[in-house]
Order: C-alpha cells, then sequence, then structure tokens
C-alpha cells in the first residue's frame, strides 16, 4: 500500500482509514506528550520541540516509506522534516489555540488529541502528498 504513493494523486485516495489507524497507533502518545507540554501548568519546552519532531519525523517516514530513524542521513528526508516541521510549527502548533480551540490551562483529553491529529494530518497530506508549499503566514479561522 505505501509503496504505491506518488505525487501527482489527491490526498483523498490516499488517506484512507487505514492510513489514518496507522498513523494515530504511531503518533498518538507523542499527540498527548506534545499536548501536555504546552500547558501552563506541564510547560517544557524540550518536551514541545521533541515530541514535535517525532510526529513529524513518523509521518515522513511513513508517507515517504522510509525508515524515520534514517531522515537526517538523506537530503530528501531531512528537506521533507523541515519544511512538515516549519509548516506545521506556523500553521498548527504555534496557534494551538486559534486552530484547535486548545487551553492552555485546561485538561488534554482525546478529543482535543484527536482535533490535533486531524489537523496535523491535513497539513502533512497536503505538504508531503500534493508536494504544496504553503505561505508559513497563519490563515485565517473560522
Amino acid at each position: 500500500m505505501f509503496h504505491t504513493l506518488r505525487k501527482a494523486q489527491p490526498v483523498y485516495e490516499l488517506d484512507t482509514s487505514e492510513l489514518r489507524s496507522a498513523l494515530w497507533l504511531l503518533t498518538h502518545v507523542h499527540v498527548m506528550q506534545y499536548l501536555l507540554a504546552n500547558t501552563r501548568a506541564r510547560g517544557n519546552g524540550a518536551h514541545k520541540a521533541h515530541h514535535h519532531g517525532e510526529i513529524t519525523r513518523i509521518y515522513v517516514g511513513v508517507l515517504r516509506c522510509s525508515e524515520p530513524d534514517n531522515l537526517q542521513r538523506s537530503k530528501n528526508g531531512w528537506d521533507d522534516f523541515t519544511r512538515l516541521h516549519d509548516i506545521s510549527a506556523a500553521k498548527l502548533t504555534n496557534r494551538l489555540d486559534e486552530v484547535i480551540g486548545f487551553d492552555l490551562d485546561g485538561y488534554v483529553d482525546d478529543e482535543i488529541c484527536q482535533k490535533f491529529f486531524m489537523e496535523f494530518r491535513k497539513i502533512a497530506m497536503n505538504v508531503l502528498v500534493l508536494g504544496e508549499m504553503p505561505s508559513l503566514r497563519p490563515t485565517e479561522t473560522k
């Protein structure tokens, strides 16, 4: 399944429930830990950076059919990692309150984790599969 991914295919053909489930299983602990590190009570910049990097690494590895631990050894892998990391920071992780309604003083539960996961997945699919190069400026929220 993963070996047939091509840039020309639309996201909806690639974004199967099986792929979503696999990515959720691979990233849900990192998503939860990332969001916990963003709360005021447990704010930790090192944990934020680590878990954002891990989520990004997993997405690039899965969508590029490469070993996530070897991304730094490949120029294309590192370029993809950097691009997704920077774009997801600009579009999501630097704006959690605006994009997913994250409350810095609230609790991290399954609902907020799912919102984060769905938004990150959408960004990753657009960047890595469609090859979009969106502006790093924040977009207007609805």
